[in-house]
């Protein structure tokens, strides 16, 4: 039951219009900001993106001004995700189709490990084909792909699967799509704004700001140039950049992959024990 499951939401997914028409805006829009792409301009030593904080030094290089055009991507990313996964259990909960699924031979979380994967499938193959596409807008404005652009790859994936996660586990605690929508909102509110404001602005160490995926994969993204950095890099201010080692132990790939991952566990794990429980109501 799980593999003809994972086929439907497949099938589902490419026969929607819409869905294909919003990668193929997504793709437009990220290649001509890569191709239109121009040397940061600043005023002080370094540029301070205005939602991730992310530090952008002075650079001639190209590829320096694309991971600008990525750090304000990845905003997005969370975003297409939850509206890719809100309906995927909630939907089937709201129209009855949740208990004629489980009249078959199949398990709760055999159901709710097929619905994740085949949402992770159809979220996760557009993105790398937007990704793939964009790289080859590079290829044509550089001549050749940056080294650093398999963190690009690396962070848009592992925040894509993160948030397609927790949109699946609220999909499954959710009664109906529009309580689903709501609790989406408020997730996404609190990852972009809640949660970071509340760490930067308290006493709290700075290190705690990458538990959130979205910073942990912007903080990612930030090393794949050395003109690229976050705040907890900085010495003595939010203009400098350090330059000598050691790295933050939670600036580094492992410890950020690992809060990625982190957060696709996670959730998947709590949105089956969830499906799992007596009431489906």
């Amino acid at each position: 039951m799980r593999t003809p499951t994972v086929r439907r939401e497949i099938h589902r997914f490419s026969r929607s219009r819409w869905a294909w028409t919003c990668w193929l805006v997504v793709t437009a829009l990220l290649v001509v900001a890569v191709v239109r792409a121009s040397p940061p301009q600043s005023v002080g030593s370094v540029d301070v993106h205005p939602i991730l904080f992310v530090l952008f030094a002075p650079a001639g290089a190209t590829f320096e001004a694309v991971v600008r055009t990525f750090v304000s991507a990845l905003v997005l990313v969370p975003l297409v995700a939850f509206v890719h996964s809100h309906s995927a259990i909630a939907e089937e909960r709201e129209t009855g189709r949740l208990r004629v699924l489980l009249t078959m031979p199949c398990s709760r979380r055999e159901l709710y490990e097929a619905k994740l994967l085949g949402r992770s499938v159809t979220f996760l193959g557009p993105l790398v084909g937007t990704l793939g596409a964009v790289g080859l807008a590079l290829v044509a404005t550089t001549g050749t792909v940056a080294g650093g652009y398999g963190y690009v790859v690396a962070a848009a994936c592992l925040l894509g699967l993160a948030c397609v996660s927790i949109g699946v586990a609220i999909s499954a605690a959710a009664s109906t799509t529009n309580r689903a929508v709501a609790a989406f909102f408020a997730v996404y509110a609190g990852m972009l704004v809640a949660y970071p404001i509340t760490v930067l602005r308290s006493a709290l160490p700075y290190g705690l700001v990458v538990l959130d995926p979205l910073f942990a994969a912007a903080a990612l993204l930030t090393n794949s140039s050395p003109h690229v950095g976050m705040p907890g890099a900085v010495e003595g201010g939010a203009t400098d950049f350090v330059t000598a080692a050691p790295v933050p132990v939670y600036l580094t790939d492992w410890f950020l992959v690992a809060v990625l991952l982190g957060w696709t566990v996670v959730p998947a794990v709590i949105g089956r024990w969830w499906l799992t429980r007596p009431d489906l109501s």
